[in-house]
């Protein structure tokens, strides 16, 4: 039964944007912004009435033990007591400058939104969508932060606003449900790659599943269903609705650039009506099976178009590849009432305070409050919330736990099978007679779909040419992408060289390290004119990088965050006016040891904030240090940079992402980042970390083989302690060198590259590493040692550079010297981009 849209709406405008600046009359303001937005007279007693259930259990959900206000509002936290906002993972609270109410423009800007549009469903979401946007665009950016309680102020009045929309099924009587999905493998498909459009389109298609597996939820019960991942202002999102009844003119179509940079993880988690759960479980895995099944089989039909007949059959596996590659699993749990003691045994413990101590902990905080300042509701809900989703978390992993084996076909002949150059575990298409399917495959890389075609040698399963050509046949026209093109590790290997030179864009960065214009007999020769400025730049500039670094990010400890092991403490959390109550009453030991429990407020606050990092901060820090994209999935992120890049842009990726004040940009505070729009977003904030590893290979490295050696530095990252960067070189020579930098490393290192870049000389490392084994242990014989070899280096080099060595770079934590050189050397290697008198 779908839902009454009209009670979404009223649920969500249940508290009004503007009732944190003043909460007595926020009912009436109440009134009349519902009343613009449904276009009819709405009574006070009729939101309390349709709204009041779902409301209450959204606070209950979130809420903290709390005193009443008072007679007079003495226990109350209103402007007058100073309008804070906290960080809802910690670390950062910051004042916020009340504005003035103006009832006036937000019953304008409300009634602009929704005006045109006579569909309740339409309405709705015109609303969730435009409001907090609009409010915060054309009158204050404060509506984008005001708190929905002032006592507790770690989430905003719109995650609250959420969460009521979201527990409105609650209501109907029939209850609500958890809904969580996953599909897998992710890093293998994505990895499986010969070129950087290949690592594109394939994260794009595992964007592109994940969004249509949560459409049956949002095209039943709306996006503020969403628990994980954040919905509002995410491109695909933004495309769908635009397809909606009244809602083209209303929402601004997303870029090219913003669909064009995957955005959304592999797995979600939804609350829903408890009656249709199972039900839109099932048609969740069902579209992401169909959107793979049509992106398959407009690839088949469109290649079939140019094989000729005498390939008949040359698609025989097509369909079981494709059906048996996804593991895909959902689970459904309804959110029935069920005791503490029965949410401890079914995650493993004796009784509540034994599974969630924190929680347990706030709960006593009720017995503190004097029973004459005691509200009428119960107040030992805390920590019932995350108890769930753990639950529902387990539901999923018993599901995946039955192991999906995709079954290996064999040769139709008895004959053995010839593997696909991408998957090697599966057969490629074709006829099964060896010299008949190498001819099918000649005729098939003749098959040119705007720019996108096979090379030489590869011969692909159904699934790889799914990969390689969906993106021209259907899926660049479901993201409104229009350039299929990217640039080849080559030309991301030498854009500086190329903006420097002023050679500008070339088609293919290959051809900078041709030594004729037709070396490749297999390619078309370079344009005469092309090459003869390829070969005079070169002449006066020296030859171009031929190295690429990969950078692999991922949050430390996401798992934690979520299950609230790194929750905030109390006290940094509550207001100080109620701290100090509760310190009066005793509690204090529990507001400074307890962290705050785990609600849908802050769930949706870390979702918001990852959603922010991939599709607001991430793309544009990659484009400005010259880069590509692959993949920013939230807490995880894969980019393809030129070596002088790539150390600045992990260190100015990690400070967005936690929001630093020296990387956010001027937000209000750090946990914010200012983004292009000129909105301060929340991102993880300063007590999140997040580790990295680049790995630097040759252009020419096959893009699987670098792709694990990058994989193999972000796991050294996280070995040796987590929060930092590991650097590993793969020098085509077979000299490989790793070393671990911590992050506020990164600026001496970024500045050592310029340094290096500029024309500093590194003849003096090598002395260097030439007499460690003859300096004594002490440290001090090291730098002197160091000192006096850069000493000896002509002028610009120790102008250069003396700032680092008297700043004792690379010197954290007592590294040993042999380390130290080698992150000298490494900076060096990063300015120079290629082998000394090496091969290109």
């Amino acid at each position: 039964m779908p839902p009454d849209w009209d009670l979404l709406t009223t649920a969500f405008l249940h508290d009004p944007p503007d009732k944190a600046l003043d909460i007595r009359g926020h009912e009436r303001r109440a009134v009349r912004y519902l009343e613009a937005a449904l276009g009819r007279s709405v009574d006070a007693a009729g939101v309390k009435q349709d709204a009041g259930l779902a409301d209450r259990l959204a606070a209950i959900a979130e809420r903290l033990p709390m005193p009443t206000a008072g007679r007079d509002g003495e226990r109350a936290v209103s402007v007058r007591d100073g309008l804070q906002l906290n960080h809802p993972l910690g670390g950062v609270t910051t004042s916020i400058e009340a504005p003035l109410i103006d009832e006036d423009a937000i019953a304008q800007q409300i009634s602009e939104i929704v005006a045109g549009i006579d569909e309740g469903r339409s309405r709705h979401l015109a609303l969730w969508r435009l409001l907090p946007e609009r409010l915060t665009t054309r009158l204050h950016p404060v509506y984008a932060l005001l708190p929905a309680d002032t006592r507790v102020p770690d989430h905003t009045i719109w995650h609250h606003a959420d969460t009521a929309v979201a527990l409105v099924p609650a209501d109907s009587g029939a209850g609500a449900a958890f809904v969580s999905f996953a599909i897998a493998p992710v890093q293998g498909f994505i990895a499986a790659a010969r070129s950087l459009r290949d690592l594109w389109s394939g994260s794009l298609i595992l964007s592109y599943l994940a969004f249509q597996a949560l459409l049956p939820i949002v095209n039943e019960v709306g996006p503020a269903a969403l628990v994980f991942p954040y919905l509002r202002g995410n491109p695909l999102l933004d495309r769908w609705l635009r397809d909606q009844p009244g809602l083209r003119v209303k929402i601004d179509p997303p870029g090219a650039e913003a669909c064009s940079a995957p955005s959304l993880p592999n797995r979600f988690l939804a609350v829903v009506p408890a009656t249709s759960a199972s039900g839109l479980a099932r048609r969740s895995e069902e579209a992401a099976r169909a959107a793979w099944r049509e992106l398959a089989e407009a690839v088949r039909n469109r290649l079939g178009h140019e094989v000729p007949g005498e390939f008949s059959g040359w698609d025989r596996f097509w369909g079981d590849q494709i059906e048996q590659y996804w593991e895909i699993r959902s689970a459904a749990m309804p959110l029935r009432e069920m005791s503490d003691a029965d949410l401890a045994r079914l995650s493993g413990g004796t009784n509540f305070a034994d599974v969630w101590e924190d929680a347990a902990r706030v709960r006593e905080m009720a017995t503190h409050i004097p029973p004459q300042d005691r509200p009428a509701y119960d107040q030992q809900s805390a920590g019932r919330w995350q108890a769930m989703v753990d639950l529902a978390a387990r539901a999923l992993e018993a599901r995946r736990s039955i192991r999906h084996v995709p079954r290996t076909l064999g040769s139709a002949s008895g004959a053995v099978p010839q593997k696909c150059a991408l998957l090697g575990t599966v057969e490629r298409m074709g006829p099964p007679e060896f010299q008949t399917n190498r001819a099918f495959w000649e005729t098939l890389r003749r098959v040119n779909l705007r720019g996108v075609q096979l090379r030489q040698r590869e011969a692909f399963s159904a699934i790889a040419l799914t990969k390689r050509f969906a993106l021209p046949v259907k899926l660049g026209a479901e993201l409104g992408i229009d350039e299929y093109r990217l640039a080849d590790t080559a030309t991301v290997a030498a854009r500086p060289w190329l903006a420097a030179t002023g050679l500008g864009a070339i088609a293919n960065g290959q051809w900078l390290f041709w030594r004729r214009r037709d070396q490749e007999p297999e390619e078309e020769p370079i344009p005469e004119p092309l090459w003869k400025r390829i070969c005079e730049t070169r002449s006066g500039h020296g030859r171009p990088p031929a190295y690429l670094a990969i950078l692999v990010m991922d949050g430390d400890h996401m798992g934690a965050w979520l299950r609230g092991e790194k929750s905030p403490k109390l006290d940094t959390v509550i207001h100080p006016k109620m701290c100090e109550y509760f310190r009066g009453h005793g509690a204090q030991r529990i507001l400074e040891r307890t962290r705050r429990p785990v609600g849908p407020a802050l769930h949706a606050a870390i979702s918001e904030a990852l959603t922010n990092f991939a599709t607001r901060v991430a793309p544009g820090i990659v484009n400005d240090h010259c880069g590509e994209l692959v993949y920013a999935g939230g807490d995880d992120l894969l980019a393809l940079l030129p070596t002088t890049e790539a150390v600045a842009c992990a260190a100015a990726l990690q400070g967005a992402f936690r929001g630093l004040g020296d990387a956010n940009r001027g937000a209000i505070a750090e946990g914010y980042y200012r983004c292009s729009d000129g909105l301060d977003r929340p991102v993880m904030g300063p007590r999140a970390t997040l580790s990295a590893g680049i790995a630097v290979v040759h252009h020419k490295e096959d893009l699987r083989v670098a792709l694990g050696l990058a994989r193999q530095a972000e796991n050294t990252a996280k070995r040796d302690g987590r929060d930092r960067l590991h650097l590993f070189i793969a020098r085509r020579s077979g000299e490989h060198a790793g070393e671990t930098i911590f992050w506020p490393e990164c600026a001496a290192m970024t500045d050592a590259v310029a340094a290096f870049t500029a024309g500093a000389s590194d003849r003096w490392t090598y002395r260097l590493r030439k007499l460690l084994p003859a300096l004594p242990p002490e440290p001090e014989a090291f730098d002197l040692e160091l000192k006096r070899q850069l000493g000896r280096s002509d002028k610009d080099t120790r102008t250069a550079l003396v700032g680092l060595v008297e700043g004792r770079a690379f010197r954290t934590n007592g590294r040993p010297a042999e380390n130290v050189v080698a992150l000298w050397q490494a900076a060096s290697f990063l300015a120079r981009g290629r082998d000394e008198g090496g091969e290109d």
